[in-house]
C-alpha cells in the first residue's frame, strides 16, 4: 500500500505550512495519486476488479502522465496496457484530492 492511501496520510502531508498555502503535496507523492487514480478508473473496465494495478508513471515532457495498467484477470487481450491523464487532467486529479482533505476539515 502507497502511503497516499492510507487514512490520514493526505492530512498528515498538508501539516506542512508550504504544502496547505499552496493545495499541494510534496513532488515525490504526486506518481501515487495518479497511479492510484489511474487503477480506480481501470478497475471499472475489469470483471475481476481486485486485480488491477498501475506501474511506475512515466512523466512525458509536457507533463503527461503515463502508466501501464496490469489486470492477470482482464477478461479481453491484452492483459497490459498504457493509460495516459494529460498534464492538465493530472493536476486536476491531484487537486481534487488536496480540496476533499481540506474541505472537510472546514466542515
Amino acid at each position: 500500500m502507497v502511503f497516499v492511501s492510507r487514512p490520514g496520510s493526505v492530512e498528515h502531508l498538508l501539516e506542512c505550512t508550504v504544502c496547505r498555502a499552496q493545495h499541494t503535496l510534496p513532488r515525490r507523492h504526486h506518481e501515487d495519486v495518479i497511479r492510484n487514480h489511474l487503477a480506480a478508473v481501470h478497475r471499472l473496465e475489469c470483471s475481476r476488479a481486485g486485480y488491477v494495478g498501475a506501474g511506475p508513471v512515466r512523466w512525458q515532457p509536457d507533463g503527461t502522465a503515463v502508466c501501464e495498467i496490469h489486470c492477470p484477470n482482464h477478461s479481453r487481450a491484452p492483459r497490459q496496457w498504457d493509460a495516459e491523464l494529460p498534464a492538465a487532467e493530472a493536476r486536476e486529479v491531484l487537486q481534487e484530492l488536496i480540496e476533499k482533505v481540506l474541505g472537510s476539515e472546514n466542515r
